[in-house]
């Protein structure tokens, strides 16, 4: 997963605080990576995958969620701070702020799927 998520456990779970914070070397291009990794990790096995394992957003695939893994204490709050991070660091970058949105759009589609499961 991201460092910014174990930041923000170290850090008393502060948002206000993690998303002013600048990691060093972390770049918005870096992040795209690791979080499409972590978010394709935390998935379950039906969900369909690109080459480089990414989820297909709208992709084939149909199961329960029960297969989901949450991720840590706070479950997908953090998932959804990686993602507002990003969105506040892209800038002009539109390929950057089409991926933050995709992603944004995925999650949100997981989490309405999983309330009415």
């Amino acid at each position: 997963r991201p460092q910014l998520v174990e930041w923000y456990f170290k850090n008393r779970k502060n948002v206000e605080t993690t998303l002013k914070h600048d990691f060093e070397g972390l770049t918005v291009q870096e992040l795209d990576s690791k979080l499409s990794k972590w978010w394709s990790v935390i998935n379950p096995e039906w969900r369909e995958r690109d080459n480089e394992g990414r989820i297909v957003v709208g992709g084939d695939g149909e199961g329960s969620w029960d297969g989901i893994h949450k991720p840590g204490q706070c479950g997908m709050i953090t998932v959804l701070l990686c993602i507002r991070w990003w969105f506040l660091r892209v800038g002009d970058d539109n390929e950057q702020m089409e991926k933050c949105l995709l992603l944004l759009s995925d999650v949100g589609a997981v989490l309405e799927d999983m309330a009415y499961e």
